[in-house]
C-alpha cells in the first residue's frame, strides 16, 4: 500500500448525473438503469439543487402505493419522491475515510464532489469505495485485531476484579480461629 492516503480525487467519477424535479419517475428509472447509477442530483428549472433521488426513493412507499392505484410512472414526477435536501458533499483533497464516515453517519450511498470554488464535480457512490480496498492490505483487519485486543484486555481486567484469590476464605478462617479462641478462653 502506498504512503499517500487515498483522496475523494483518486476513486471519484466524473459523471455527474442530474435530472429535473419535473422529469418522469419511469424516465428517472430508464436513466439509471442506462447509465448504471443509483442516484442523482435533482435541479428545477433554473438549474439549481433543490436535491437528490435514489434507487431506494424510487422503490419506496410512495411509487408502490402510486403503482397499486394503477397509476403509471409515467404520470408521476421526480419531485413526489425525491429527498428535498442540499446534497451531502466531500472537497475532492479529502482523504476517502471523510466519505466513508458521512455515508455511514447518515445511512447514504453517495455523496457529491466539490472543487475549490464549492461546484459539484463528481461523485462517490459506496462501490466506488468498495472497488478500492485492497484484499491483501485489508484495513478492516486491523480495525477488528484492535476489536479482539480490546475485548481481551476487557476480559483480563474482569477476571481480575472477580478473581477469587482466596481471600475471602482466608477471613472467614481468621474469624473463625477467633471465635474459636475467644469461646476457648472463656472456658
Amino acid at each position: 500500500m502506498t504512503s499517500r492516503r487515498a483522496e475523494i480525487r483518486d476513486i471519484m467519477s466524473r459523471q455527474v448525473v442530474s435530472v429535473r424535479e419535473d422529469d418522469t419517475v419511469e424516465s428517472v428509472i430508464t436513466l439509471f438503469e442506462r447509465n448504471r447509477i443509483s442516484g442523482a442530483l435533482v435541479v428545477n428549472a433554473q438549474g439549481e439543487y433543490t436535491g437528490v433521488v435514489s434507487k431506494t426513493d424510487l422503490s419506496g412507499r410512495k411509487v408502490l402505493d402510486w403503482v397499486n392505484q394503477d397509476l403509471h410512472l409515467d404520470s408521476m414526477m421526480v419531485r413526489e419522491v425525491m429527498g428535498r435536501h442540499k446534497p451531502v458533499t466531500v472537497n475532492e483533497n479529502d482523504p476517502v475515510t471523510d466519505a466513508v464516515k458521512i455515508m455511514r453517519e447518515q445511512h447514504i450511498h453517495r455523496v457529491f464532489v466539490t472543487d475549490a470554488a464549492g461546484k459539484i464535480i463528481g461523485v462517490v457512490s459506496s462501490m466506488d469505495i468498495l472497488k478500492v480496498i485492497d484484499v491483501e492490505d485489508d484495513p478492516l483487519e486491523e480495525l477488528w485485531e484492535q476489536h479482539e485486543e480490546r475485548q481481551t484486555r476487557k476480559k483480563e481486567t474482569e477476571k481480575r476484579l472477580n478473581a477469587d484469590d482466596g481471600f475471602e476464605d482466608r477471613i472467614a478462617q481468621l474469624i473463625l480461629k477467633k471465635q474459636k479462641e475467644i469461646i476457648s478462653s472463656g472456658d
